[in-house]
């Protein structure tokens, strides 16, 4: 008798344990399971996630929060999008899931995110290069390199506690999301080089606006020149790169600052 007693205490033990943790679904989608776990992330990130999918990955999850031009340079982005349009950004964030954590990158239950919304990207507030009306802002996202517009997918400048913010939901891991707005660049500029060096490539990085622009050069070519067409950078702070190729093959990097 005392035997069955403990089986019983036992088997009741182990139920009531599983109904205190609802992130045990056994097969039930996250979405059937209620609940929100929000993080704040160092630099006034809020993401959320369904409570029950972030306990399944918690030890997955790294965060990328470029807002500043540093950040977005280290990490290898651009601010172009795949038209050839600049893109004036007010910050990028990205959700990585650590390699062979997940055979899954995107979420059953999309992310909230919520950036602060920073139009001069670490600027001065005095700064008025580059600034984009709140009307014109979106979303852009990008697997690395260069910017794909996603006007179809809801995102909007939100004030919360007298803080302004980019919101947006996040699909999926390992992407970058960028809040953004496209310029045609305007002025046609040149870059010539001298004797036999070919320019294979060109790279300008600018404090005002916040630009990181790269160029490459068809390959059918005469590649002596390359003709860009930019927006008004500020000339403070200016960063010039041209990679080319001389007659022996060699590769040969010029650098500029202004």
């Amino acid at each position: 008798m005392r035997k069955l007693f403990l089986l019983l205490s036992l088997a009741f033990s182990t139920i009531t344990i599983a109904q205190k943790n609802p992130c045990n679904p056994t097969g039930i989608p996250y979405a059937s399971l209620p609940g929100d776990t929000t993080l704040l992330l160092p630099q006034g990130t809020y993401v959320t996630f369904n409570r029950c999918e972030f306990f399944d990955l918690r030890d997955c999850l790294e965060f990328d929060e470029l807002y500043d031009q540093a950040s977005v340079v280290s990490r290898g982005f651009t601010t172009q999008d795949n038209n050839g349009n600049i893109l004036l950004t007010c910050g990028m964030f990205r959700i990585r899931l650590k390699p062979g954590c997940s055979e899954k990158e995107c979420f059953e239950v999309p992310v909230k995110i919520r950036m602060p919304y920073q139009p001069n990207l670490g600027g001065s507030i005095s700064d008025t290069c580059g600034k984009c009306p709140p009307r014109t802002i979106r979303l852009f996202t990008s697997n690395g390199g260069n910017w794909s517009d996603t006007s179809k997918l809801d995102s909007r400048i939100i004030e919360v506690d007298g803080k302004k913010y980019f919101g947006f939901m996040a699909t999926c891991a390992n992407k970058a999301y960028n809040c953004d707005c496209a310029k045609k660049g305007k002025t046609k500029v040149r870059f010539k080089s001298r004797g036999d060096l070919k320019i294979d490539e060109l790279f300008i990085r600018a404090a005002c606006p916040v630009s990181i622009l790269k160029f490459y050069q068809p390959t059918n070519s005469s590649r002596r020149r390359i003709v860009v067409k930019l927006p008004c950078l500020r000339q403070d702070q200016l960063f010039v790169r041209v990679v080319g190729t001389d007659a022996s093959g060699q590769v040969i990097k010029l650098l500029r600052h202004c």
